[in-house]
């Protein structure tokens, strides 16, 4: 389908676009290796994000009524050494190799620019878009934007349809259901578990909400909190898309974070901690599980993961390019306003 670029519209995007949102979601998922579909309930959240602006974080590409692609910048709660912008978007298949997703990167690494020069920091900036490894034509965009491959980034699942590997809970700990009444503490645990994690967000009360306790996907009743007596050593929380139950007979559930804090590694706490998951996961019949992994986590992490049976079912590459600080930026010329 081919039109000419004076047919198509660019907006922001409003809630009001999430179900012509969810339909370009569900034409990528169909023709772009490991894409995932998302429904217009989990769309409209990402336009709720804590801090994200949609009327100037956001942009939409409309043909007719027919929105065919999008383009957001999230600006990650990070603080020390840098701080984080993502980019985020998608092209319709019928409309690529139009120019579209080149123009839409240029206007998504100005927002960041913008959004580093406004927040006047003296830290430095990190821009990242992600991209799958086979995805040829999002790379040839990225790379000739400048923006550089710098960490590899895995998707894994394991089969529960044979039962999971068992193994032993360190001595002196214990595992327990994750109440409402431990959310903060577990968002302090987490903030120190993933504190060394290569572009990992400061969960800060608001974003743990929205990301984490609060989401719609959020599994409460399969994840579990590992204490030492009183203290929490780790944790494990469970996350399940509406694509994700209703995936024709294939059911799966995201281990979407596995944390350890410092004193409690290397002592078999991951292990046992997934191995306890998987076997709830197993009672509640589900019959795949899935998580992603950075391929340098400082833990160790992918090993533990194919131990416990988990294969790499998916590559994924992260882009960046680096800002200067905020206040060493050079600010575009002030406009006559003559």
């Amino acid at each position: 389908m081919r039109t000419s670029g004076t047919d198509l519209v660019h907006r922001p995007l409003t809630t009001a676009d999430t179900p012509a949102w969810a339909e370009l979601s569900a034409a990528v998922a169909k023709t772009d290796p490991g894409a995932e579909e998302f429904f217009a309930s989990e769309l409209a959240e990402d336009l709720t994000v804590p801090g994200f602006d949609p009327a100037a974080d956001s942009l939409g590409v409309f043909h007719g009524e027919m929105l065919v692609a999008v383009a957001l910048v999230h600006r990650k709660p990070t603080g020390e050494p840098e701080l984080w912008y993502r980019l985020d978007a998608d092209v319709h298949p019928d409309y690529r190799r139009r120019g579209i997703g080149a123009n839409l990167l240029r206007w998504q690494r100005e927002r960041a620019r913008q959004m580093h020069r406004d927040s006047g920091s003296t830290l430095p900036g990190f821009v990242a878009a992600g991209r799958h490894q086979d995805a040829a034509d999002h790379e040839k965009i990225l790379t000739a934007a400048g923006m550089e491959p710098v960490r590899w980034f895995f998707d894994m699942e394991c089969d529960l349809t044979t039962p999971p590997a068992a193994a032993p809970m360190p001595g002196g700990l214990h595992l327990t259901d994750f109440p409402v009444s431990e959310d903060e503490a577990v968002r302090l645990a987490h903030v120190e578990a993933f504190g060394d994690h290569w572009g990992s967000p400061y969960a800060d009360p608001e974003h743990w909400q929205h990301h984490f306790v609060g989401s719609s996907q959020f599994r409460r009743d399969l994840s579990r909190v590992a204490y030492d007596g009183d203290q929490i050593a780790g944790y494990v929380l469970c996350f399940q898309g509406e694509h994700d139950r209703a995936a024709h007979g294939q059911e799966r559930v995201w281990l979407g974070d596995i944390g350890v804090r410092r004193p409690w590694r290397r002592r078999g706490l991951a292990a046992a901690m997934i191995a306890d998951v998987l076997a709830r996961f197993v009672e509640a019949g589900v019959p795949r599980a899935v998580l992603g992994v950075d391929a340098d986590n400082p833990t160790g992490a992918l090993g533990v993961y194919r131990r416990a049976g988990f294969v790499v079912t998916q590559r994924w590459v992260s882009h960046g390019e680096r800002l200067a600080p905020a206040t060493d930026e050079p600010r575009p010329p002030a406009r006559d306003q003559r």
